[in-house]
């Protein structure tokens, strides 16, 4: 439990950082612990339609993305947010 500490602490150093992810410019909005996650809004794109739980179109929302941050089955950091790439 100690270790998961540690590493959410450092993740959550990462929010508001700009980041690319698949090329597209995006920035850490939130550090999920339950995985853990890391939550990011695309800056590139503008927004997408939301429906709402009878599946009609409700509202227009940023689009974002759940990077996981470890690989459940193998126990190593996850190939996607390892690719990652730390905006200056």
């Amino acid at each position: 439990m100690y270790q998961h500490t540690i590493i959410i602490e450092e993740l959550r150093t990462l929010i508001g950082c700009r980041v690319r992810h698949g090329g597209i410019l995006c920035e850490v909005v939130e550090i999920l612990e339950h995985g853990p996650f890391v939550v990011l809004l695309n800056l590139e794109h503008g927004t997408i339609i939301q429906t709402n739980q009878h599946g009609d179109a409700s509202r227009r929302v940023p689009l974002t993305y759940t990077i996981p941050v470890m690989h459940h089955t193998e126990g190593d950091v996850h190939p996607t947010f390892a690719a990652l790439e730390l905006e200056d």
